[in-house]
């Protein structure tokens, strides 16, 4: 697992998702980032509901509260309808937010 997903926050994971949503290089620059930042989390907030229902009654008796244990269940099931890099940087985001907090209908990061 990409040492970058488990160590990063969920900001800069939002940035990541935008870079590789822009087919841009991942570690955008400065001027960069906040268009990363809101491309990213337009999508996320756009998706969010469907995340909701693909995970929430189906991946929770999966989660052990490591953290790439858990991004890798997340991903599996997300797997259906993302693809690439992007289901693990959803999957991080998703594990660090919180799949509780997602399914008692928290609003997107």
């Amino acid at each position: 697992m990409d040492e970058e997903l488990l160590s990063s926050g969920l900001d800069e994971l939002i940035v990541r998702l935008g870079g590789q949503l822009l087919s841009a290089d991942v570690s955008l620059g400065p001027e960069e980032e906040a268009r990363g930042r809101q491309y990213g989390s337009s999508w996320l907030a756009e998706r969010w509901e469907s995340i909701r229902r693909q995970l929430c009654g189906t991946v929770g008796n999966r989660l052990t509260g490591d953290l790439s244990t858990d991004i890798g269940a997340v991903a599996d099931v997300l797997s259906a309808t993302f693809h690439g890099p992007v289901v693990f940087t959803v999957s991080a985001i998703v594990v660090k937010y919180g799949v509780e907090r997602l399914c008692r209908g928290g609003e997107a990061p």
